[in-house]
């Protein structure tokens, strides 16, 4: 609860106030002073937790106020229309109460919350649309093709949050035959054998999940969760990795911190994210773009295959140099290269190679494959047979 006095400076409030809401109840309140003797209560939050304390609907012609049966299910509807096209509902509602001193308010607050928030009136719903990038839709699908299985985090509601998912292209009409495509917070909780009370006590190192089994099990077929708590992101992300994924995570605020420090690739925007976030992750997008990150595993990719193709190209010409080198001590008593020779193919002919083989620039071919494991040889079996086949075509010739 906030306590301000009418026609306070609203910047004043929100230095004040902050910007976090109760992420449990999912509504804020504050109380305004109006008059000596009268305040007034306003709450706003997620639609359905708002309607939840109201007993009336107030209309604006007229100044009527109707029954909250009366107009309940129309308003339900209204919202779940909104939500299903993308649009996210903040609702509000409001209270008088007569009060006889300050004391009084303080102590109303401190020992009556649950009352002063009961028979509120419903004023109405603010609607916000935050539409996707034209490039959001294009690199999620690069990232499917490339290995990369996209899952959105929000709090948002289960409607909003299948709105925005359909507009990005996180899940498609074939992912809604799956019950286990779109959970909410308490879902996961209940998967990973967490109680609310556990997911309350907040982000800890020492978080882990009770029933990774039945998590496995369906972690390939989640595309959203809604109406989750930053606790339930870090818990999602504690969990990837015991089950021996590599998870990167983004986030902008402060309650962020703890996943995009835990994940193995922490992602922070650099526009819109806090200085904490931008502490806690490891990588920082300038341009707050998610078609950055499929930049960024384009060239990391590149990367890896210039490295192997250095390394394979070094150790040929090395094993072939060995090659000639043993044979000609067994057969002539001394090696046919010096070692000025060996200096000098090492220093020109191999650095320019392979610095020309290290340079090549990155192609879309490489999102078109399957992610290579970071336990993966750099160099696999086949790779050795191609050395060892070309390191004894160089001693032949």
């Amino acid at each position: 609860f906030f306590f301000f006095k009418q026609k306070t400076a609203y910047e004043m409030l929100r230095s004040l106030v902050g910007s976090e809401m109760c992420i449990r109840d999912r509504y804020m309140a504050t109380v305004v002073e109006i008059e000596p003797k009268l305040v007034r209560v306003f709450l706003k939050g997620a639609p359905d937790a708002i309607l939840n304390h109201c007993s009336q609907i107030e209309k604006s012609k007229h100044n009527a106020k109707l029954g909250l049966q009366d107009e309940m299910k129309d308003v339900k509807n209204m919202i779940e229309q909104l939500s299903a096209e993308s649009y996210r509902c903040i609702g509000f509602c409001y209270k008088d109460v007569q009060i006889t001193k300050e004391a009084d308010l303080e102590h109303l607050i401190s020992a009556n919350e649950d009352d002063l928030l009961k028979d509120m009136n419903f004023i109405g719903l603010a609607v916000i649309y935050d539409p996707p990038r034209a490039e959001a839709r294009p690199s999620i699908e690069k990232c499917n093709q490339a290995g990369i299985d996209v899952i959105m985090v929000t709090g948002d509601s289960k409607q909003t949050a299948i709105g925005i998912g359909r507009e990005c292209g996180i899940i498609s009409d074939q992912d809604f035959q799956n019950s286990k495509s779109v959970l909410e917070g308490y879902e996961l909780r209940s998967i990973l054998g967490q109680t609310t009370s556990e997911a309350n006590l907040g982000a800890s190192e020492d978080t882990q999940a009770s029933n990774i089994k039945n998590f496995e099990a369906i972690v390939d077929q989640i595309k959203i969760i809604a109406r989750a708590s930053p606790s339930d992101k870090f818990l999602l992300v504690k969990t990837l990795k015991q089950i021996g994924k590599v998870v990167a995570v983004t986030g902008d605020g402060n309650n962020d911190a703890p996943a995009l420090k835990s994940a193995d690739v922490g992602i922070s925007m650099g526009i819109q994210g806090t200085e904490i976030a931008k502490e806690a992750a490891d990588i920082v997008l300038l341009d707050d773009n998610f078609s950055s990150i499929v930049t960024a595993v384009k060239w990391g990719r590149n990367i890896f295959d210039n490295i192997r193709k250095f390394i394979q190209f070094q150790i040929t010409i090395t094993i072939g140099a060995i090659y000639i080198a043993f044979i000609g001590c067994c057969f002539i008593k001394e090696s046919p290269i010096n070692p000025i020779q060996l200096m000098w193919v090492n220093l020109i002919q191999d650095t320019l190679a392979s610095l020309a083989l290290a340079t090549d620039p990155p192609t879309e071919s490489l999102l078109k494959r399957q992610p290579v494991s970071y336990t993966h040889l750099t160099l696999p079996t086949i790779y050795s047979v191609q050395i060892s086949v070309v390191a004894v075509s160089l001693k032949k010739k």
